[in-house]
């Protein structure tokens, strides 16, 4: 997904309606002599903030903005500033931003250049995306094809924005009989897509069930539910 957008488009992205966006200032189509392009609409939690002039800046000047305010960000976001190349500044958080909120910017332009007019900040604003999640199971599947007694269920957990790993693993638990399976994990390098196994699931001569349960909470998704799964008696010679 793309931090930075040309100018005249995150004007129009950012002029559309939406509940959660307060109304900015007309902006001055003059700000386009000055800067090309800045993060807009809705991005990642883990994006940074980019702001992208139209003229190099020489090294000298570039060295000491790092040591300006140059961005205020609402709500409050912490972090430090670096410099991409001679037209390209980021502003890298120190923390994942929050999923699902609007962060209103204003951006310092004046202290890095002189400018004409009103010009000195240009405001702006950006959504994050609302973490969610959807829970997709596969069936059960031995784990030796000659002891039938063994099974286990895999699936896939998918996030809409990235998760961190150690968190997913405490969203989704499966259990069997009141007793908690162990459940492993692998992780794309995006953190969205969270594949699981359900490990040792027993089968006997009694038609059984595995419980799967997950719960969003702990990434600031409302997301949650659950998914009962059977499991064939050792008779059923179909399964």
């Amino acid at each position: 997904m793309k931090k930075a957008f040309l100018f005249i488009l995150a004007f129009a992205i950012l002029s559309a309606c939406g509940e959660k966006k307060r109304d900015l200032p007309a902006l001055d189509p003059a700000f386009i002599n000055y800067v090309s392009g800045f993060t807009s609409g809705v991005v990642s939690a883990t994006s940074n903030v980019v702001l992208s002039l139209v003229a190099d800046l020489p090294e000298t000047i570039r060295e000491e903005s790092l040591n300006e305010d140059l961005l205020e960000i609402k709500p409050t976001v912490n972090g430090s500033y670096s410099w991409v190349n001679s037209r390209t500044l980021e502003f890298v958080p120190e923390e994942m931003l929050q999923p699902g909120t609007v962060y209103q910017c204003k951006f310092h332009l004046g202290k890095l250049m002189e400018v004409t007019g009103q010009l000195g900040v240009l405001e702006f604003q950006f959504q994050t995306i609302q973490q969610s999640l959807y829970v997709e199971l596969e069936g059960l599947n031995s784990l030796d094809d000659e002891d039938l007694q063994w099974q286990q269920l895999k699936g896939t957990l998918k996030t809409a924005d990235y998760a961190n790993a150690e968190q997913v693993e405490r969203l989704l638990e499966g259990s069997q009989l009141g007793k908690t399976l162990r459940v492993s994990w692998a992780h794309n390098s995006e953190g969205t897509e969270h594949e699981f196994t359900v490990d040792s699931i027993s089968r006997t001569r009694e038609k059984g069930q595995v419980l799967v349960k997950w719960d969003g909470k702990a990434i600031q998704s409302e997301d949650r539910g659950e998914e009962v799964v059977q499991i064939p008696s050792l008779d059923d010679f179909g399964c």
